[in-house]
Formats: C-alpha cells, sequence, structure tokens
C-alpha cells in the first residue's frame, strides 16, 4: 500500500556528502541519515513539502521505521499531530509527574505575550516559574502549604489528595517558535485543549498574555457536550476597540485588549462573568446579554451582596494578574490602582468557586522583567495552589 508522508516542520536539514543532518529545533537533538536514497528524498522535498513515497526496495526499512517513530516524517493527515509540539522538561515544575492519559489536572506552559502589543515579555512567565519552582527545590507532594498565605477556607486534605495520587501532571510548554504567526500559535492552543478536554482532563494553562484565553475557549467549544461559562478575574473587560484594531489584528484576528469580545460570540458560552473590574478605561459602559460585570468596588464594599453562580453549571476560570493591586503584584503590564488585596481575592474564591464544577483554568500577564523580589510571581504560586483546591475530580463532565 502506498504511504504518503512528509518532513516535518519542525526538522532542520544538513546535508553532509550522501549523509544528511536532521536537527530537532525543539530539542536540538541531531540524527544522521546514511542512507543516500531517504537523504535525497529528504533533501528534495524539504521546502516543497511534498509527499514523500517509501515504495523503492533499495529504502531500509529500519531507517523508515525510525523516521516515522521519531515524527521526523509524519502522514499529511497528521501534520498537525507531528507539528504541533509541546516542550517537556527533565526538571518538572513543582517535581510533579510527567502528563499522562491517567493525569486529571494538566499544568501546560504557553510563552506567548505577542498578544499584548504594549508589553509582550509575558512570553517569559511560564519558563520563569520554572526556575523560581527549582531555585526553591518546590515539591508539591511535600510542601506545607500553611507556610503560603492558605487561609482557612483551605481544603488541605484535597490538595494533599491531588498531589499523593499524582493527579496533577506537568504537560510541559507549548512549543512557541519565535518566526510563527499569533494565528499559529492560537492554532496549537485550540489543538491542545481539544485534546485535553476530549480526555476529560482539566487543563491549567499559565500564560502568556490574555489573549491565549479565546484560543482556549474555542477549542473547549469544540468539544465539550454540554454549554459553559467563564468566570474572569481582571481590572480589565478586555472588550475594547479601536480605529487601529484593523491593523492590529491583521495577523491575529484579535488581541489580549478585545479577546472577550470574540469569545462572546462562542455559541456554546452562555455567561461571562467578570470580577475585579476598575479604573478610567471601563467608564464606557459595556453591554452584552451574555456579560455580567461585578466592579472592585463592590468587592470590596460588600461581598455578601454578589450572587452565587449556578453550581450545576461548567466553568472556565481565567485569572489576570492585574486584578490584584499593582502594590501587591506589580509585575504586569497594565496596572490599574485601588485593585483587590489577596485576602478579598481568597474570600472571592470562596464565595464564587466552592460549588462549581470547574473544566479549566489559566493565570495570566505576569511579565517577569518588572518583578520586585519575586514577590509577583510568588504570589502567583500562592494563586495556582489555591485554584487548584477548588477543583473537582471525582467527577469531572465536560
Amino acid at each position: 500500500m502506498k504511504e504518503e508522508y512528509i518532513l516535518s516542520p519542525f526538522y532542520r536539514l544538513k546535508r553532509i556528502s550522501e549523509k544528511v543532518n536532521l536537527i530537532d529545533i525543539i530539542s536540538g537533538k541531531k540524527f544522521m541519515i546514511g542512507d543516500p536514497y531517504i537523504s535525497s528524498f529528504l533533501v528534495e522535498n524539504r521546502s516543497k513539502m511534498m509527499s514523500i513515497n517509501f515504495l523503492n526496495e533499495q529504502i531500509n526499512e529500519d531507517n523508515t521505521s525510525f523516521l516515522i517513530k521519531k515524527k521526523i516524517i509524519i502522514k499529511e493527515e497528521e501534520v498537525k499531530e507531528g507539528a504541533f509540539k509541546t516542550i517537556e522538561y527533565n526538571d518538572r515544575l513543582f517535581n510533579l509527574p510527567a502528563y499522562t492519559n491517567e493525569a486529571k489536572v494538566v499544568l501546560m506552559g504557553i510563552p506567548f505575550g505577542d498578544g499584548n502589543y504594549i508589553d509582550d515579555q509575558t512570553k517569559l512567565f511560564p519558563s520563569s516559574l520554572r526556575k523560581l519552582s527549582k531555585k526553591n527545590n518546590l515539591d508539591f507532594k511535600t510542601c506545607d502549604f500553611n507556610a503560603v498565605g492558605i487561609t482557612k477556607t483551605t481544603d488541605l486534605h484535597h490538595l494533599d489528595h491531588l498531589f499523593k495520587n499524582n493527579m496533577v501532571a506537568d504537560g510541559g510548554d507549548i512549543f512557541a517558535h519565535k518566526h510563527e504567526t499569533a494565528f499559529q500559535i492560537y492554532e496549537k492552543i485550540t489543538f491542545f485543549t481539544e485534546k485535553i478536554i476530549a480526555r476529560q482532563q482539566i487543563p491549567f494553562y499559565i500564560g502568556g498574555d490574555h489573549s491565549i484565553t479565546y484560543a482556549v475557549l474555542r477549542g473547549i467549544g469544540v468539544v465539550s457536550a454540554n454549554p459553559f461559562s467563564v468566570i474572569h478575574f481582571d481590572a480589565h473587560t478586555d472588550i475594547y476597540t479601536s480605529e487601529y484594531d484593523p491593523i492590529l489584528n491583521m495577523n491575529q484576528g484579535h488581541h489580549h485588549g478585545n479577546f472577550v469580545k470574540k469569545a462572546l460570540q462562542l455559541p456554546k458560552l452562555e455567561k461571562y462573568h467578570q470580577f475585579g473590574i476598575r479604573g478610567i478605561s471601563n467608564l464606557r459602559p459595556k453591554r452584552h446579554d451574555k456579560l455580567e460585570i461585578t466592579y472592585a468596588a463592590t468587592i470590596k464594599e460588600n461581598l455578601e451582596k454578589i450572587k452565587k453562580l449556578d453550581k450545576n453549571k461548567n466553568y472556565y476560570i481565567t485569572l489576570d494578574i492585574d486584578v490584584l493591586d499593582p502594590f501587591i503584584a506589580p509585575a504586569t503590564a497594565t496596572p490599574e490602582p485601588n485593585g483587590l488585596l489577596i485576602e478579598e481575592l481568597y474570600k472571592l474564591f470562596y464565595h464564587l468557586l466552592s460549588e462549581i464544577n470547574i473544566i479549566g483554568i489559566d493565570l495570566v500577564e505576569v511579565n517577569p522583567k518588572k518583578d520586585i523580589g519575586d514577590i509577583t510571581q510568588s504570589l502567583a504560586i500562592q494563586l495556582l495552589i489555591k485554584l487548584l483546591t477548588y477543583i473537582k475530580t471525582e467527577k469531572h463532565e465536560s
């Protein structure tokens, strides 16, 4: 039977006489292909991405099997599987186990910041968080979580259950090449979200700028059998419009300041709940049937006035670090004064998240370059831990 393959876009070729060096641009690993027939096909087809037909008897079957196994060559219908990769690390985040299909929660970094045209350095947050985890030798299986500001409302037994039973795994970082367009990165995010949700797992993404959230919600909308809602913690509504949007969106379709406008158009999205909104950029009224806004002042004045959410619904949680006051979380590109204090945010979590079904989470807009003594990133770790306590793993239906 005719088998047609194309060369993976994540391999560079370097010809040496009748041999070819294949270089994995993600890991840097090199493979030498000595068979002149295969070498010739790889070199001739690398630019045009033409089909490679392994029908000739001269082909070494061991070499062919190796190329297929390593996904150096991929079937045309599997191009996304071959091209959309993650970077896996030996020093895993918080010493969590590596990703498997059995994991209930998948932590995954998205090192992408180009959706924020003011400051793209949020792309550094996933790698910076990994370095901070390694530097402090953080191991979630043995941590004393009382030492990181955990309050009395935190279910420490649930945390212990999650980590001791390897229910939270490190899925690595989505690979984002510097020459890829924003559109390509969003396609990858949607692709991985679809795979994770289809396996009845819960993604927990570490951004990145806030534009990644629309790509995630799009993926959930494709795979989820049921409608879902969003709980959005932020200083900004992210539904802003500008006369320059056509220029800014030319290669992206959306950015970190207008992604909610696109999300509201998703058919399976029922409600979009925003909490912590404040600042002069929000003085213009925002109205949409699916949108409900709770301002920071309301949270500060009387949290009990905020209505509980329907616990029979599915919810995706997105948290922009600028929901907090910049005095305590300075490492953000878009600070707004009079933000929530950490105690207020924790109380809001307890009020909103205790009884609902969470199908995914992201934590975004942390810029390590603007941090002071790692305080914002340390706070982000606390928020990550706190949010994990609200994930129900016994029964998860998307």
